[in-house]
């Protein structure tokens, strides 16, 4: 969290309990394919800094919003490294359980 700054819980999962439950996975042939080699590329061109790998390489990203009940509202599996879903989509998930929230 305090990486982040996030103002939202977050789960911590070294062990990768949750990531196999909500069927994220892992594949080298995807992480390193040529679309991503190119996004990565561009970002460097850019002068953008790469982070250095941490844990397995080839795991498969994921965001997933829990609300207070334990209800999935919202999961996304990554096809790739660069598959995420839009920002303003995440958001929308977390205003609308927000409001929820405050009736």
């Amino acid at each position: 969290m305090q990486e982040t700054g996030s103002p939202f819980p977050l789960l911590l999962d070294p062990e990768r309990a949750t990531y196999q439950v909500y069927g994220l996975g892992s594949s080298f042939i995807r992480v390193w394919s040529p679309k991503v080699m190119w996004h990565y590329l561009k970002l460097i061109l850019r002068g953008e800094h790469m982070r250095p790998v941490q844990g397995d390489p080839h795991q498969l990203g994921g965001d997933v919003i829990v609300d207070a009940e334990g209800a999935i509202r919202l999961i996304h599996r990554s096809k790739d490294p660069v598959d995420r879903p839009p920002v303003a989509s995440l958001l929308a998930v977390l205003r609308k359980l927000a409001m929820g929230a405050a009736r």
